[in-house]
């Protein structure tokens, strides 16, 4: 039996030994000049696109109240002024350049400085209006609610019996009561209390009711009650 002496690597007849596997390199891909330019051109066109747009839908001009104005007075020029704002959804401004249309016109509530006007707050009709009243009737705090009254308040005058007609037995117990008379009527002003706890209370009530409510209202047979607002 022969043994084989083992062969050095490098030594003839010795087999190759094996190489590591070479790695290529890549070459960073360079970006076309055209396409670089059609990125630059896009990126500006966006942008003078939302300019446009900004532009297209900016600031316009409406009418805001400038000074208080009560329900049914007459709004005058100085009552109003112009504000610059964006158009949102929703709101209905009335735009600046229709100033003239409504001044002289009145007040359906309260004007409040530093809001928008819009058409739903004025109306042409004055106050009082046609066959309409104004008065002024003096109350008591138990003839009227504590919640304090709001100008344009729709109210009912609820005439009380007279103290000073003596009371006739009913003949009729199991009979209901008859209903009290009662006027209706719309708040105009509220003024101060005065030193006795009374307050008078502007009102318009329609034309037929107005001597009635003088002799009433001195005779301090009114009470008022608020009605729903809406």
């Amino acid at each position: 039996m022969s043994l084989t002496a083992p062969t050095r690597p490098g030594s003839p007849g010795a087999p190759a030994a094996p190489t590591a596997p070479s790695v290529a390199r890549v070459q960073p891909r360079r970006r076309s000049p055209m396409l670089v330019a059609l990125g630059v051109a896009l990126t500006a066109l966006g942008t003078l696109g939302a300019y446009a747009y900004t532009a297209a839908t900016g600031p316009d001009s409406f009418l805001a109240v400038a000074r208080p104005v009560a329900v049914g007075v007459q709004i005058s020029d100085d009552d109003l002024r112009t504000v610059d704002i964006n158009a949102a959804p929703g709101l209905q401004p009335i735009p600046a350049g229709d100033r003239s249309k409504y001044v002289g016109r009145h007040a359906k509530v309260d004007l409040v400085p530093g809001t928008l006007l819009t058409a739903d707050q004025v109306t042409d009709a004055s106050l009082p209006g046609q066959g309409e009243q104004l008065f002024g009737v003096e109350l008591k705090p138990a003839q009227m609610p504590t919640t304090p009254l709001k100008r344009g308040d729709k109210v009912l005058l609820v005439v009380t019996p007279d103290a000073r007609t003596a009371v006739v037995p009913d003949t009729k117990p199991n009979q209901p009561p008859a209903a009290p008379v009662t006027i209706e009527a719309t708040v105009a002003n509220v003024g101060p209390s005065q030193t006795n706890g009374q307050v008078v209370v502007d009102v318009v009530v329609p034309r037929r009711e107005g001597p009635n409510l003088v002799s009433l209202s001195a005779q301090g047979r009114l009470a008022l009650a608020v009605l729903p607002r809406n």
